[in-house]
């Protein structure tokens, strides 16, 4: 049906978002995912919203100068 294409759609769109922002090496370690519906005048609107918690490395190597 339409309204599972629109969640499908949501849901794809929301991890795209995320993994866009995730640096190389991101390890997943939870997901929680809510798909919202609701009628605005007769036009059904869905929201998908994904809470990832990820360990990634933040920091940067840097060589020290022998200076």
């Amino acid at each position: 049906t339409d309204l599972e294409t629109a969640k499908e759609l949501a849901l794809q769109q929301s991890w795209e978002a995320i993994w866009a922002g995730l640096a190389p090496g991101a390890e997943i370690l939870s997901e929680e995912v809510e798909v919202i519906t609701e009628d605005h005048n007769g036009d059904m609107l869905v929201r998908a919203r994904r809470i990832v918690e990820v360990h990634e490395e933040i920091g940067v190597f840097r060589a020290l100068s022998s200076e």
